[in-house]
């Protein structure tokens, strides 16, 4: 169940949560993205279908599912959010993580709290060093191969 966990991150602030639309626009929004429409109809359907299905193991697996994660965000993070900008100057709500934490939980709260364009960052570092690697071990292995040139046995 952990490597599903996640806390909630880029949300924005409560001031600009509260966009109140008119039905006319409910309803251009909805006749501009039919398809989207559909398809989240026709999953959100399915979606619950399966729900019923699992009958109530599910409410208990997910009750279990809440409660590591609440007990993950006590144990990573302060009480307090502080602002944190993102695309466009948006600022969302970003987390503090605790400065008491041991080396292994900390690891795992930094995964839990890093903004997404740090992790992008991060990845595309991690494949540019793969890549270097493999340039190095394909040199190498061009440079073997060299020592592998066929050599015909000379009638005596």
């Amino acid at each position: 169940m952990d490597d599903i966990l996640f806390l909630k991150l880029n949300e924005r602030q409560d001031e600009e949560k509260d966009t109140i639309l008119t039905n006319d626009v409910r309803e251009n929004i909805k006749r501009w993205n039919k398809a989207d429409v559909l398809l989240f109809e026709y999953f959100n359907k399915s979606f619950w279908d399966k729900i019923e299905n699992e009958g109530e193991n599910f409410y208990k697996e997910l009750a279990t599912f809440r409660a590591r994660k609440s007990e993950i965000k006590r144990a990573c993070v302060t009480n307090e959010t502080h602002l944190q900008t993102v695309y466009a100057a948006k600022r969302v709500k970003g987390y503090s993580i605790r400065s008491d934490l041991p080396k292994g939980l900390k690891t795992l709260c930094n995964k839990f709290t890093i903004s997404e364009n740090a992790y992008l960052a991060y990845l595309r570092g991690k494949h540019n060093e793969r890549l270097e690697k493999d340039v190095d071990e394909d040199k190498e292995s061009w440079d073997l191969s060299k020592d592998l040139v066929y050599e015909p046995v000379q009638p005596v």
